[in-house]
This record gives structure tokens, C-alpha cells and sequence, in this order.
């Protein structure tokens, strides 16, 4: 179940008609354009992974001398034949580009709309969209549902709080009207974004990798150990447990602003009087757990071992090669969104302490409370002083640290 047609033409649709035509040349709409129609009749086309081409059958009818003579049938669309079944195809296949690669990097084009979205809305729907083709194709695997319905909670709850918030806040308004105006300040939006755009679909496609792993080993794999199960259920209730935490913590700091209808409130209640950033700190563990799962599917599949055996029963090169490509991306996927995370962390610590240091009873909660993960002060200052994009924070759930969020 590869990406619908549907989402890519709505997409296409979204980008050339929703600009605003007023801020722009109509040039500078013209790559973008010719990118997206491209996309989409790529796409289209490989509407099922493996698409199919084209086949012409024989057939023979009796001649007017009693002999069979071939008669050539127009072309037709094979006919999908189970693995199972002892039936047979000799079709020629186009191997479409995998879904999940479509559904990590197109979501972020919206950026070409407006630039904050490649981190916010972009950020959500490619991790939902990716978990739920994996999950459309391996609905049979109960222990897989568990993986893949942790992501899609996690990216369609991201996308409702991020639209509700942007309504509620005055601020957070401001903050993308200035981010927008300063990349439209920069220049011409394919020239200027597309690194950017494209840097955050590779990493939006790292941290959807894992979801590759484990559908590949827990669909190929006959026998999975009790201990193995154990092992991948603890990792996945460790990613529920954390998104969940996430959520709670940005539940809890909305609501809390809103009965003060106080932006600016230092919310110090709920899970916040234990841990003061749960937002951050629940991502960190979501995403570890994620990549750890991930990481121990691709080591079974690489070095397969006693306590695994595949269907296929192959482990060759250009599969273990194919696998070390995709661990790569999740290591670059993993550690992208940690530093993301763990340098707004310490940089909402560090403001913090600036607004509020003096405060009795900010001292109080800091000390009876726990900051989460965060980058070393060194480390901290170090990553402080690179230039960096003015929405970089933006994939945190909580708030973009270059908002300057009080709390």
C-alpha cells in the first residue's frame, strides 16, 4: 500500500493554487510546480510497490486448415498472484520507489507554502503517513501494530496540538509570521528552502527507518524467540511511554496558560512539578526506544542467528549492504532529533533560569524536580553560537525554542 495518488495530487493541488500569488513571481512558482508534476505522475505510477508493466498474452485459435495459429491479444495488466500460490507471473516489473520514502520527503514540501510547516505539519504527517502504509501492508503482525500505531499516534497528536496551539496563541502566530517573512526576505523559495526541506526529509525518513527494520524482520521471520518478543515489547511500550509523556506535558502547559490566560505563566503543575520540560524529555525517550528496536531488527536481519529464521532463507550482500544504507539514515535521523531536543532543553533551562533565577519559588520547583535530558553546558554553549536556521527548533512538539517560551 504504497502512497495514494489522492494525497500526492491534493498535495500538488495545495502548493500550486494555495500560494499567495501576491508575495511571489509567478517564475519562481515554475520549478516547483514542474516538481510536484513529476512527482505526482511518478508516484502515480508506481501506485503499488513492483508496479507491473505492461504484458501481452498468446492465445491460439483454430485456422481454417485445422492448425492453431498464435493471435496476439492486447496488452494487459498482470493479474497480482500470491507468494503462496502455486501459480506463476512472467511479467517484467517496475520497482516503484518505496513508500516510505515518498512519505517522508514529500510531507516537508509544504514548506514551499509556508517555511515553518517543514517542521511542524511536515514533521507530523510524515511520521503518520509513513507508520500507516507500513501498517496497511502488515496488518497481520499484532506485535508490528504496536510499532507502527506508536508513530501514527504520535504524528497525528503533533498535528491537531500544533493547529489548536497556533489558534489559542497570539504568540506562536507572530513567531511564524516572522519566520515566513524572513524566509521570503532570503529570496527565490526553491533556490533557498529546498536544502533545508530536503535535509529535513532525510531526517524525517532516519527516524521512520526503524518501522522499515522491524516490518522486515517480524513479516519474514517464521520463529521469533520469547525472549526476543519480550525484548521488542519493552521497546515499543518504552516509545508509548514516552509520546505519551510528551503529550500529557504539552496538554498540561496549554491548559494551564489558557485558565490564566497568561502566555507568558511559568506552569509549574501536573507532570511539570516533577519533571519540568516532559515534552522534550518524552520525545528523547520515544525516539530512543524507536531507534533501539530498530537497530536490534536490522542486526537480526543482517547476521540473521539461531533464534531467527527467515522465510527466504537468504542473507546476501546487496540485502546486508541495502540494510547498512538504512542504518545509516537512522543513525542520522536519531541523533538529529535528539540534539534537536536536547539543545531546546538546555536553551528553555537556560532562559529560565534568566527570567525567573531570582523567583523563591522557581527555586523550589528546580530543586524538587527533574530537568529531563539535556545537552551538557559546554555543549550547550557551543551549539548556541553556529548560525543556524531560525526554525530549526520547530521539530520539538512542545514550542520552537527560538520563540522564546517562558516555560
Amino acid at each position: 500500500h504504497p502512497l495514494p495518488a489522492w494525497f500526492i495530487s491534493f498535495a500538488a493541488l495545495f502548493v500550486a493554487v494555495g500560494t499567495n500569488m501576491s508575495t511571489l513571481h509567478y517564475r519562481s512558482l515554475f520549478l516547483p510546480r514542474i516538481l510536484w508534476g513529476v512527482l505526482f505522475v511518478v508516484a502515480a505510477a508506481g501506485d503499488c510497490p513492483g508496479v507491473a508493466a505492461f504484458q501481452t498474452t498468446t492465445t491460439a485459435r483454430i485456422g481454417r486448415n485445422g492448425q492453431q495459429q498464435p493471435q496476439r491479444q492486447p496488452p494487459q495488466w498482470p493479474v497480482v498472484v500470491p507468494s503462496h500460490s502455486s501459480l506463476t507471473t512472467t511479467t517484467t516489473k517496475l520497482h516503484a520507489v518505496p513508500t516510505e520514502i515518498w512519505t517522508s520527503f514529500l510531507p516537508p514540501m509544504i514548506g514551499f507554502y509556508k517555511s515553518e510547516y517543514t517542521v511542524s505539519y511536515g514533521y507530523g504527517f510524515a511520521t503518520a503517513l509513513t507508520a500507516y502504509s507500513i501498517w496497511r501492508r502488515c496488518q497481520n503482525v499484532p506485535l508490528l501494530t504496536l510499532h507502527t500505531m506508536a508513530l501514527v499516534f504520535y504524528g497525528t497528536r503533533l498535528n491537531l496540538f500544533l493547529a489548536i496551539r497556533s489558534k489559542l496563541s497570539r504568540r506562536i502566530q507572530e513567531f511564524n509570521e516572522s519566520v515566513e517573512k524572513k524566509a521570503q526576505a532570503r529570496g527565490n523559495r526553491l533556490a533557498t528552502r529546498a536544502p533545508f526541506i530536503l535535509s529535513c526529509g532525510w531526517l524525517y525518513y532516519g527516524l521512520n527507518v526503524p518501522l522499515v527494520f522491524t516490518s522486515q524482520l517480524l513479516q519474514q521471520s517464521t520463529t521469533l524467540s520469547p525472549t526476543l518478543q519480550t525484548v521488542f515489547r519493552i521497546l515499543f511500550g518504552a516509545q508509548w511511554l514516552g509520546f505519551v509523556l510528551a503529550a500529557v506535558g504539552d496538554f498540561t502547559k496549554t491548559w494551564v496558560k489558557q485558565r490564566q490566560q497568561n502566555e507568558n505563566f511559568l506552569v509549574r503543575s501536573g507532570i511539570l512539578a516533577w519533571i519540568r520540560h516532559p515534552n522534550y524529555t518524552g520525545e528523547c525517550i520515544g525516539w530512543t526506544a524507536n531507534a533501539m528496536a530498530g537497530m536490534l531488527a536490522a542486526a537480526l536481519l543482517v547476521w540473521g542467528g539461531p533464534t531467527t529464521t527467515t522465510a527466504s532463507g537468504s542473507n546476501s550482500l546487496s540485502t546486508a549492504l541495502g540494510l547498512l544504507g538504512n542504518l545509516t539514515s537512522l543513525l542520522v535521523g536519531w541523533t538529529g532529533i535528539l540534539f534537536v531536543l536536547l539543545r531546546a532543553t538546555s536553551n528553555l533551562e537556560e532562559r529560565q533560569a534568566k527570567d525567573y533565577g531570582n523567583d523563591a519559588k522557581y527555586q523550589s520547583w528546580v530543586e524538587s524536580s527533574w530537568s529531563g535530558f539535556q545537552l551538557s553546558s559546554s555543549a550547550a554553549a557551543a551549539a548556541s553560537r553556529k548560525p543556524t536556521e531560525d526554525i530549526n527548533d520547530g521539530p520539538s512538539s512542545s514550542e520552537p525554542a527560538a520563540a522564546g517560551d517562558a516555560d
